[in-house]
């Protein structure tokens, strides 16, 4: 029943801060991205998270021409395709435009991310900031949950962009480590 009334809560103040940060920016259409709510049902809710709170977030860019890159790569895998790209070809054919690459680095800068870093095959982008940041980028919100014994913090909506980046844009990682890469191997006892 205490997980419920959480999980209330939590979709409650999600919505009615997704409304207010709406109306306060009623000219931009935003749309979703890859980056979802992750699953926080296993870890027991705290605190909202402050504004001046530090992220590092890494940000995924789409590449050019998915659907000729999926079939240049069915291509190779299947010895029908000459050899692979070179890092230049990739770059000119599949690789986020430059201009595509610029819009999103301004627009982290604009939203008070710093460090802004970008990949030399474009894809993707990292900078720090921090919560305050993340919301006005990204429209998220961000709680602290107790993992294990271990404090973590998460969105508890998915985070968006604005319309004109929608097709640049793929996912955004670092708005949460409730969940994180670990290994499933143990030592022999």
């Amino acid at each position: 029943m205490k997980l419920k009334t959480n999980l209330i809560t939590i979709f409650a103040t999600a919505l009615i801060t997704h409304y207010v940060v709406a109306a306060a920016q009623p000219n931009t259409v935003w749309v979703p991205i890859q980056s979802h709510t992750p699953d926080v049902s296993m870890a027991k809710p705290g605190a909202v998270m402050n504004a001046d709170e530090a992220l590092h977030i890494t940000v995924s860019l789409q590449v050019r021409d998915k659907a000729g890159l999926d079939a240049l790569t069915s291509g190779v895998t299947a010895g029908a395709s000459p050899a692979p790209l070179t890092s230049a070809q990739f770059q000119s054919k599949y690789a986020p435009a430059d201009d595509a690459v610029s819009a999103v680095v301004a627009y982290l800068s604009k939203n008070g991310f710093s460090n802004i870093t970008v990949a030399s095959n474009h894809l993707l982008i990292t900078a720090n900031g921090n919560v305050g940041a993340a919301k006005s980028a990204f429209h998220v919100n961000m709680q602290h949950f107790s993992v294990g014994g271990r404090d973590a913090y998460a969105n508890v909506n998915d985070p968006v962009v604005p319309k004109e980046l929608g097709t640049i844009v793929l996912a955004v990682q670092g708005l949460q480590n409730v969940h994180m890469p670990h290994t499933m191997l143990k030592a022999k006892e």
